[in-house]
C-alpha cells in the first residue's frame, strides 16, 4: 500500500495517518509519502508519525522530501490537503461579501467560487499527473468547495475522485444529542445523504430500526426540555455549548418548518436558513480592527505569551536559586558543600543560574514562534474560519 499526502505538512494529516496505522492498513508494509511546497512542514509531520506508538508497531516507511511526480509514481491513494492561495484571499473575500450582506465561507458562497477558481488548477494538475504516474489510484478531495472540485476531475480526468469532509460524522454527534442527551458519538445512524458539502440532506435514515426523523420528532414530544437536560462533556467551553445548543434547535427547527433534516450542520450551511439573525448578530459584533490588524493580532498575542511566561519562570527560578545555601542542604538532608558559599560567589552562581535558564526559555520562546511561523497559514485558516464564514445576508 503506498499513501499520497498532498499537503503534507497539514495538521489535520497526524490523526489521519494515526487512525490508518491503528487499523493495519499497512499491515502488509508499504509507504506513507507527504508532498508538501512547504518541505519543512511535511519533514515536521513525518517526525511526528514516525513518533508515533502506531508507528513503531507497523512494517510502513515515511518519506517527504519528494517531488510531486515521485511522490505518485506506483501510489494506490492520493489525498489532496491545501487551502487554494492560503487564508487571507479568503478572509477577504468573505470580508467583502458580509459588507454587502452575503454569506461568505469556503463551499456555497461568493468567496467559495473563488476558492474554486483558484484551486481548480492546482487539482487538475495533480489529477494530470496521476494519470501519468498512478493511473489506477483512488484520489480524495479534502479541499474545499468539495463538490466543485471533485467534480472538476471526475469529469475533465480519467481518474477516480471522490471528495470527503470531516463533518460527515457530525450527524452522529448531534443527532444523538437531541436523542439521548449525551455528548457522545453514535454510528449506528443508517443513512441515504444527498447535496453538497456543508449544505446536504437526509432522503431517508433509521437509527437502531426507527425511522431518525420520526424518533427526533418523538424525542421532542416526550422530552420538551430536551435542550435543559443536554450534557456537555466538561472540556466544552459556555460558548461551544451556546453554539451547539442553537445548531440542535435549527436541525428541529427546519424539520418542522421545511420538512427537512439537515445532514452537514456545519454552521454556514445553516447560515442560509437564518441570514436576518445572523446579519444581526455580526453587526453586533462588528470587528472595530481593519483585517490586517486582525490577521496580525494572532501572531503578537502568542509572542506575549511566550515572552510573559519567561519572564514568569525567571522570577520562579531566581527565587529557587535565592534559596540555595545551607538552609537548604539542612532541610533536605543534603552535604552543605553540594552548594555554592554564601557571599560573593553564592551570588554570582545564583546570577548564573538565572541567565542559564533565561537563555533557555529565550530560545525556546524563539523556536516556537518560529514553528508558529510554519503554522501561521493553518491559523489563519481557523481564524478566518471562525470570524468570517458566518457573516449573512441583511
Amino acid at each position: 500500500m503506498i499513501l499520497t499526502l498532498v499537503g503534507g505538512g497539514a495538521h489535520r494529516l497526524l490523526g489521519t495517518v494515526r487512525s490508518a496505522l491503528k487499523e493495519n492498513v499497512f499491515a502488509g508494509g508499504g509507504e506513507i509519502r507527504l508532498y508538501d511546497l512547504a518541505k519543512r512542514r511535511a519533514q515536521a509531520m513525518a517526525a511526528m508519525i514516525k513518533k508515533s506508538p502506531e508507528y513503531a508497531r507497523t512494517p510502513v516507511t515515511v518519506k517527504w522530501d519528494l517531488t510531486l511526480e515521485e511522490a505518485l509514481d506506483g501510489a494506490d491513494l492520493v489525498s489532496v490537503t491545501l487551502l487554494a492561495g492560503g487564508a487571507r484571499p479568503l478572509a477577504v473575500e468573505s470580508s467583502i461579501a458580509a459588507s454587502h450582506g452575503f454569506v461568505g465561507s469556503d463551499n456555497i458562497s461568493y468567496p467559495g467560487a473563488f476558492l474554486a477558481l483558484r484551486g481548480l488548477p492546482i487539482i487538475l494538475n495533480i489529477a494530470r499527473a496521476m494519470e501519468k504516474y498512478c493511473p489506477n489510484a483512488v484520489l480524495l478531495d479534502f479541499a474545499n468547495p468539495v463538490a466543485v472540485l471533485t467534480a472538476a476531475v471526475r469529469m475533465t480526468t480519467k481518474i477516480q475522485c471522490y471528495g470527503i469532509c470531516a463533518g460527515h460524522t457530525n450527524h452522529g454527534w448531534d443527532y444523538n444529542r437531541i436523542l439521548t442527551g449525551r455528548d457522545a458519538y453514535d454510528p449506528d445512524y443508517d443513512l441515504l445523504v444527498a447535496g453538497v458539502n456543508h449544505m446536504s440532506w437526509v432522503v431517508k435514515g433509521t437509527i437502531h430500526g426507527a425511522d431518525v426523523v420520526e424518533a427526533l420528532l418523538r424525542r421532542e414530544r416526550e422530552c420538551p426540555d430536551w435542550a435543559d437536560r443536554l450534557a456537555y462533556t466538561a472540556e466544552k467551553t459556555p460558548e461551544q455549548k451556546r453554539y451547539m445548543t442553537a445548531g440542535l434547535h435549527r436541525i428541529m427547527d427546519l424539520i418542522h418548518n421545511h420538512g427537512a433534516l439537515l445532514f452537514s450542520t456545519e454552521g454556514d450551511g445553516f447560515s442560509h436558513f437564518y441570514y436576518e439573525e445572523k446579519a444581526a448578530a455580526q453587526r453586533a459584533e462588528a470587528p472595530a480592527k481593519t483585517l490586517d490588524a486582525q490577521l496580525r493580532e494572532r501572531p503578537c498575542a502568542i509572542a506575549r505569551k511566550l515572552r510573559g511566561q519567561a519572564e514568569k519562570e525567571d522570577v520562579q527560578h531566581q527565587k529557587r536559586a535565592d534559596g540555595c545555601g545551607e538552609g537548604h542542604a539542612a532541610v533536605h538532608g543534603e552535604e552543605a558543600h553540594d552548594f555554592p558559599p554564601r557571599g560573593e560567589a553564592r551570588a554570582d552562581h545564583a546570577a548564573q543560574q538565572r541567565q542559564r535558564h533565561r537563555n533557555s526559555r529565550h530560545q525556546t520562546a524563539s523556536l516556537s514562534l518560529k514553528a508558529y511561523a510554519h503554522r501561521r497559514e493553518i491559523d489563519l485558516f481557523f481564524f478566518a474560519f471562525s470570524r468570517y464564514t458566518e457573516p449573512y445576508r441583511h
